[in-house]
């Protein structure tokens, strides 16, 4: 139970807080944070619920307590302790910003590697609506590559520059405005930038003396004139009160070292040449020797105070004070500073043992870096030079001309060193929740990240709500705005903009390769850190939600095999899978029941089952049949086949189930036919048990039989895709214990030629796909050669292959065919080597008994069916499974495409694209269950990411 409801009155000033706070005067009152916090119980747990046990390996600091409720609902509720939401105020323009003050500001826990193990990504999302550092928990997985959605592809391979650091400029300004707030709101607005649960700043800029971001102008040792030997510098009362305290506070903060850089604004106004009209300034000659001191007491005095600095810069906008002096300034140009460097600074730096430091030339905007540049080539100056600091004032001016100050000078580095958000003159300086600033700034941070730029550090760290205090009226805007008399900051966009970069990328962090087709307009850069953690930030500017899909082909552990999806390497089209309706599978499925027969045919052909597109059909009987027959083969010498008529096989077996496969199929079945062998009377040995050849006085004839198969068929609605001469015309040169008959290439060369190819043609089927072999992979090389022959080649348009002696051959006959005749299909037509250019698989028997017929010479096989006719039943075996990972998912009209891995570890792979443009990629791994590879991962090198 709760104390006050609301707070009230209390005679002791004994004050506290409560769920809900009233405004009396205003008629108001707020719900706090405590009150939706609350909620969670009261609302969900009524009287009589029963707390319930609520285990976890690992809670990952998430506190959590589960009820069972009277009406047996389980309610469980969770609470992060690891990070703070925002506490957000709308002042309408354009988003909100976050409130803190003493006793509360969000913040979010730290990343750990922990954390990302395995495809484990972690994504936080900052929005115009109102997240900031929102944080989710994603996994990397198969999707399907779409052109309407920006794929980013991560190449860790590819690197850049590597990262100094990112952040912000220690002003007098800032000081004031931190010293503004209490104690408690001071830490908070200090963690806010430099702690682990903020957005861990690793730069801070130094002004040596004022700027125009002080509340009056100054600069060291300024009431002293001609002190040329400084014997009146000091620090003043601005570092010992707001900046050295500041720094010190966020070294003690950052969980790292924080880079200090130094930047003046200006040299003592008795050391400059003043324009009285403009108050454009520069540094007297004579005073080169005095002013180098100078700078070198102020790193001096600034040691004392144990302060040490990483790098200086030689002067803020050199070029402004060329030409107007409205705040602190001194113009340079670059050839006198050039002189100024080599004569003095350098010298001064390395006497007073501050060689190390990192001497920045320029200082200002990216249009004044190639005048700069160009003083690099003095060698001297090469020497204490180590960069070049740039100002985003004028970052329309393209941002090649980083990439060419890089490519010229690849051992400087560029490091950005100021931006802020200026204001037009009728307008406020500070605008608070402007989305358009932090998209501002992002998008900066993004570009010159992308031209080799190796840092970014903000301006002012925090301003008042007039953009100051600023002693020349340039008030600006900046990423927290302080209200001291509420005793509260508000953190702008801005802040959370900078934090998707400063808080992933620490320093020594390596910008990667991160590359795409078609970002869709999003602004994006990658990073590898330290830890070797990929950081990945995206900005989308528009007003509508783009979706967006990283590729990451490493995101795997060590024991992972990676497979690499190529989608611009294609292969052949596929033309289908199936199986033979022999008359055995006939028998078979008429040995059910209607409805069991019915589901076999489903099994193979309908939408839920496997998705067969081909079919095989035996012209005539085959060794699959119950007994040996012919078409005509009772009436020797019909030489005009008066008597050719189809069989009771053809009736009641095959064509039914043609029918009724091309009714379930959703897109239309191939068939093709294979002739076993022609009647007994027309070969040269009329015996069916031995090897036998035809006749060639019925080399005509045979063509019309085979026409005449076809009438027949086209009679009962049945067309045909394709067809083949002869169903292993190399087994009845050999043997004859079952239907054959043989053929040597001369000779099919001459029936195709002169008989079959132009009585196709006559009756109308010259569109026909014919393929040639119909037999071992092993005999294709000869087959080959009958497409040197011209008028055959016209007829046939593949080669039909079996797999009987693929386990005792090479491959690469079928992709050396394919190479010599790329025009030419390969389609195997009888229980394939998909990765060689076939372009379909065509399995045997679609059903058999328990014995693996009926088979009429007692050839049994086995089958992906097998029928029970007894129980009524038939078993799906493995082998149907197997085929159905290709037949269901990879239809005609898919391309074979480009599937890489630089070690298989002996797993089989290949992969298709559909005509519906979905990836499908087949493995199988034969190791035994012992052996078998845990871990897997397939990566589409231009398209999807699993």
């Amino acid at each position: 139970m709760d104390w006050n409801m609301k707070v009230a009155p209390n005679w002791f000033n004994n004050m506290v807080d409560s769920p809900i706070i009233v405004n009396a005067r205003a008629d108001d009152f707020y719900k706090q944070p405590m009150l939706y916090a609350l909620t969670h119980v009261p609302k969900f747990v009524p009287p009589g619920s029963v707390r319930v046990d609520l285990d976890s390996d690992d809670d990952y600091r998430i506190e959590h307590v589960a009820f069972l409720t009277p009406d047996v609902s389980v309610v469980v509720i969770l609470n992060s302790i690891s990070a703070q939401d925002c506490v957000p105020r709308d002042y309408g323009k354009g988003s909100i910003v976050c409130v803190c003050n003493a006793t509360y500001c969000d913040y979010v826990e730290p990343t750990t590697t922990e954390q990302l193990t395995g495809n484990v990504v972690r994504h936080y999302v900052s929005a115009k609506d109102g997240r900031r550092l929102e944080p989710m928990t994603m996994e990397f997985e198969n999707v399907v590559e779409q052109e309407d959605i920006a794929t980013f592809h991560v190449s860790r391979d590819v690197t850049y520059q590597e990262i100094i650091g990112f952040g912000g400029a220690d002003t007098d300004a800032t000081g004031i405005n931190l010293l503004a707030l209490s104690e408690d709101s001071q830490d908070n607005l200090l963690s806010a930038y430099f702690s682990d649960k903020g957005i861990r700043y690793t730069t801070i800029r130094v002004p040596v003396g004022g700027s125009d971001f002080s509340d009056h102008y100054y600069a060291y040792d300024d009431d002293h004139p001609n002190d040329v030997n400084l014997e009146y510098f000091n620090l003043t009362k601005e570092d010992y009160v707001y900046k050295i305290p500041l720094i010190k506070r966020a070294q003690e903060l950052s969980p790292v070292p924080v880079k200090l850089f130094s930047s003046p604004w200006s040299a003592p106004d008795w050391m400059k040449t003043i324009d009285t009209t403009t108050k454009a300034s520069s540094l007297k000659k004579e005073y080169y020797g005095v002013y180098a001191n100078y700078y070198v007491r102020f790193l001096d005095e600034y040691a004392a105070e144990n302060l040490e600095f990483w790098g200086l810069t030689t002067q803020n906008e050199p070029g402004h004070g060329l030409t107007y002096g409205s705040w602190n300034s001194m113009g340079w140009y670059p050839e006198q500073l050039l002189d100024w460097v080599v004569g003095y600074l350098g010298p001064a730096l390395e006497e007073g043992g501050y060689s190390h430091l990192k001497l920045m030339i320029n200082d200002d905007q990216r249009i004044n870096v190639p005048d700069f540049v160009k003083i690099y080539e003095n060698t001297s100056l090469n020497h204490y030079a180590s960069g070049m600091a740039v100002h985003w004032y004028f970052d329309s001016a393209s941002a090649d001309i980083l990439t060419q100050a890089h490519d010229d000078y690849p051992d400087k580095f560029i490091l950005y060193t100021e931006a802020c958000i200026t204001r037009g003159s009728t307008e406020p300086a500070v605008t608070l929740g402007s989305w358009e600033n932090g998209e501002k700034y992002l998008s900066d941070v993004i570009e010159v990240t992308n031209h080799w730029v190796t840092g970014w550090t903000d301006w002012n760290m925090a301003l008042d709500l007039e953009g100051g205090p600023n002693w020349a009226n340039n008030t600006v805007d900046a990423p927290i705005i302080v209200n001291a008399t509420a005793d509260e900051f508000y953190k702008q966009p801005m802040f959370y903009a900078l934090a998707h970069v400063t808080k992933f990328v620490p320093p020594g962090s390596v910008r990667i390769g991160l590359e795409t087709d078609n970002d869709n307009g999003i602004e994006n850069v990658a990073f590898v850190t330290p830890d070797n953690v990929t950081v990945i930030i995206l900005l989308n500017r528009e007003d509508t939600v783009l979706q967006a899909v990283i590729s990451d082909p490493v995101k795997v552990e060590e024991d992972t095999i990676t497979f690499s999806v190529n989608r611009d390497i294609t292969y052949q089209d596929v033309y289908g899978f199936g199986g033979a309706d022999t008359d055995a599978t006939g028998v078979n499925k008429r040995s059910l029941s209607e409805d069991a027969g019915d589901k076999l045919i489903r099994a193979y052909f309908s939408p839920e089952g496997i998705g067969y597109t081909i079919i095989r059909v035996p012209v005539g009987g085959s060794d699959f049949s119950t007994h040996f027959y012919t078409y005509d083969d009772d009436h020797k010498d019909d030489m005009d086949l008066k008597f050719f008529n189809l069989t009771e096989e053809d009736y009641t077996l095959k064509i039914p189930l043609i029918k009724r496969a091309q009714e379930l199929s959703p897109i239309p079945i191939r068939l093709f036919s294979s002739p076993w062998s022609a009647p007994d009377w027309m070969k040269d040995i009329n015996d069916t048990t031995k090897a036998s050849r035809l006749d060639e006085q019925y080399y005509e004839v045979y063509a019309n039989y085979y026409v005449s198969f076809l009438d027949a068929y086209a009679e009962q609605n049945v067309e045909f895709w394709g067809l083949t001469p002869q169903n292993e015309p190399d087994h009845g040169l050999e043997y004859g214990f079952f239907n054959s008959m043989g053929w040597y290439p001369s000779e099919m060369l001459e029936w195709i030629v002169g008989y079959l190819g132009p009585a196709l043609d006559a009756a109308g089927y010259g569109d026909l796909k014919m393929m040639i072999n119909d037999h071992q992979r092993t005999m294709i090389a000869k087959w080959a050669e009958l497409y040197k022959n011209e008028s055959l080649s016209k007829f046939v348009s593949g080669m039909a292959v079996h797999w009987y002696t693929d386990q005792d051959s090479d491959p690469k006959i079928l992709t050396q065919f394919h190479d010599e005749y790329p025009e030419k299909f390969l389609l195997y037509t009888e229980a394939c080597d998909m990765n060689n250019w076939v372009t379909g698989w065509t399995d045997w028997n679609m059903a058999l008994d328990l014995e693996g017929g009926p088979n009429w010479v007692s050839n049994y096989v086995d089958a992906p069916i097998i029928v029970n006719a007894t129980a009524d039943e038939f078993y799906k075996q493995p082998m149907f499974y197997a085929l159905a990972h290709f037949s269901k998912f990879v239809p005609p009209g898919s391309v074979h495409i480009g599937l890489d891995t630089d070690d298989d570890t002996g797993i089989e792979n290949i992969a298709f694209l559909t005509p519906d443009n979905v990836t499908v990629v087949i493995l199988q791994n034969r190791e035994s269950h012992d052996a078998c590879i845990q871990k897997l991962i397939v990566v589409a090198c231009n398209g999807a990411t699993v």
